[in-house]
């Protein structure tokens, strides 16, 4: 669902083990302090999108009756591309995925 390493860079903090918990919509993960927390899926999506957004690339989501998908899109560039998931956190944490892996 989400990297160890997306989450970390998203909250600024170092994350040692990411659990997603599906059935309740919960993200849980553990730091490197030991400390424990967790968040509901919707919530990390949306910061996910606010840091990609500070990053410099715009986000938006599109519905189809058989998938969810995001476009991100460099704001004042070229660099586009989409995603494609079962569910709508699911295609935003890909393309930010894709953000991180692709950062100058």
């Amino acid at each position: 669902m989400i990297s160890k390493e997306l989450l970390s860079e998203v909250f600024g903090w170092k994350i040692k083990f990411v659990n997603p918990r599906i059935n309740d919509n919960e993200i849980s993960f553990i730091d490197y302090n030991g400390n424990t927390d967790s968040f509901n899926v919707y919530y990390v999506a949306h910061k996910c999108k606010e840091w990609a957004l500070e990053q410099g690339f715009e986000t938006r989501v599109t519905f189809d009756k058989n998938y969810k998908g995001i476009w991100i899109k460099k704001r004042f560039g070229f660099a586009e591309e989409s995603f494609m998931a079962n569910t709508e956190p699911e295609a935003i944490f890909k393309a930010c995925q894709w953000v991180l892996d692709n950062k100058e």
